[in-house]
């Protein structure tokens, strides 16, 4: 009971757990975005502030430079420099139209640009949350649980089709060694069986613990004479027919077992 109550609340605060992860999301992008618009209302104020001191300072300049220079040069170079006064008056209007555009643009280029980062951290945040919270959402799937009936049944495959083979196929020393290694398998793989059998499995895991009984001996019989360079060598064919013979039993009573796996 305890554990169907663990796996309910693992399922359950799964949804919960993402929540947390939207809602922190939200709050960093209304962050971003509110120091975004802070910064941009901060850089256009200022470009404000400058067009408006410099548009004071040329209106200022411009008063005090003419009366200053026409009373002095009126009375005494006017017959003779009076087409060389007209060099001053460009010289006076050129200073105002240079210098507040350039600020206000630099001021609004570099606005743009620190509230394009922002929204770019903004952005990168929001994926490494999702991604996250997608992450640790995700129910793990449980590990796959292979029945006892299961394993024996691949285990059958295995002496069918890759044991039984490799030792035939092998030299008789190679062969032998082999065989010694793995005869305890095989020999628990028909103690299983039984065992299947005698909970409820019925006479087919009976009859699939026999035939892998029969394949080993057969097996023993086979390696050993083949490792003995005495024995007869019709004797020896006639052991690896019986092995061959056993082989193809094993297999058709696997396929009745696994009816009932």
């Amino acid at each position: 009971m305890n554990d169907e109550q663990g796996v309910f609340m693992k399922h359950t605060s799964l949804p919960a757990l993402s929540r947390g992860f939207i809602g922190r999301a939200s709050r960093v992008l209304a962050a971003v975005i509110v120091v975004s618009l802070f910064v941009l209302s901060c850089g256009s104020d200022a470009g404000d502030a400058s067009d408006g001191q410099d548009g004071t300072e040329s209106a200022g300049e411009q008063p005090a430079e003419q009366p200053a220079e026409q009373p002095a040069e009126q009375p005494a170079e006017q017959p003779a420099e009076q087409p060389a006064e007209p060099a001053p008056t460009p010289d006076q209007s050129s200073p105002a139209p240079t210098t507040t555009p350039s600020g206000q643009d630099g001021d609004d280029s570099a606005s743009t640009i620190l509230v394009a980062v922002l929204i770019v951290i903004a952005v990168i945040a929001l994926i490494a949350l999702f991604s996250a919270g997608s992450t640790r959402s995700e129910p793990q799937p449980p590990p796959a649980v292979i029945s006892p009936r299961r394993q024996l049944l691949g285990n059958v495959q295995w002496l069918h089709d890759q044991l039984s083979i490799e030792l035939l196929a092998a030299t008789a020393v190679e062969a032998a060694q082999r065989w010694r290694t793995e005869r305890p398998r095989v020999h628990n793989m028909s103690l299983g069986c039984q065992e299947v059998a005698a909970g409820g499995g019925g006479q087919a895991w009976q009859q699939l613990a026999g035939s892998i009984s029969a394949l080993a001996a057969s097996l023993d019989t086979a390696l050993s004479l083949r490792a003995d360079p005495n024995a007869d060598p019709a004797l020896a064919q006639e052991a690896l027919g019986v092995v061959k013979r056993n082989r193809a039993q094993l297999m058709s009573t696997a396929q009745i077992a696994a009816q009932t796996a």
